[in-house]
């Protein structure tokens, strides 16, 4: 069994080792739920990263980590 791997807390990392998986809350009227993106590109990465910095600002996410998935091969 592989387990899953914190990667970074920072929101603004950068990594050419890809699927990563992005998890953040997302807030809505039932209040906060915890979600997650599977990221394949650095071009996702980026465009993830643009869309965290607008949702963030404005408190519609809060951004919590990367990780390396845990994925079945």
């Amino acid at each position: 069994m592989i387990s899953e791997e914190l990667l970074s807390f920072r929101k603004q990392y950068w990594t050419n080792n890809f699927p990563i998986e992005a998890r953040y809350y997302q807030f809505g009227a039932g209040g906060p739920s915890l979600t997650s993106r599977l990221i394949s590109s650095a071009e996702e990465l980026r465009e993830f990263q643009s869309e965290a910095s607008r949702q963030e600002q404005s408190r519609e996410w809060s951004f919590i980590a990367y990780y390396d998935p845990c994925i079945p091969t």
